[in-house]
């Protein structure tokens, strides 16, 4: 309640996504008691190094000076495929598959 009181709109958004985070953490670790889920850490590696080279490249096309829509549909075109194709070049298994069944159809 702080955050909003003191950041307003940008604590409410802070708030959210640390309380959506803490809900996550907490449904995966009782789901893993029940399913016996297994982590794969070097999946969980790729999908980080993925995610924050995507996030880099993002922050940078953020300064082109650009409408705000054009702005949002090079963010969301180049994010996936930024995404998409560095999981698949370091091997996650999931962008495998994925690829695996784009190919197929």
């Amino acid at each position: 309640m702080f955050l909003i009181k003191l950041y307003q709109g940008s604590g409410a958004a802070i708030a959210s996504v640390v309380s959506e985070t803490l809900v996550t953490i907490i449904t995966f670790l009782y789901a893993r008691k029940c399913l016996m889920i297994r982590i794969v850490k070097e999946e969980l590696l790729k999908s980080s190094i993925s995610c924050c080279f995507m996030g880099c490249v993002l922050l940078f096309v953020r300064t082109l000076e650009i409408s705000s829509i054009l702005l949002l549909f090079i963010e969301v075109i180049l994010g996936t495929l930024i995404y998409f194709l560095l999981t698949l070049g370091l091997g996650h298994t999931f962008a495998r598959e994925l690829k695996r069944k784009i190919v197929r159809s």
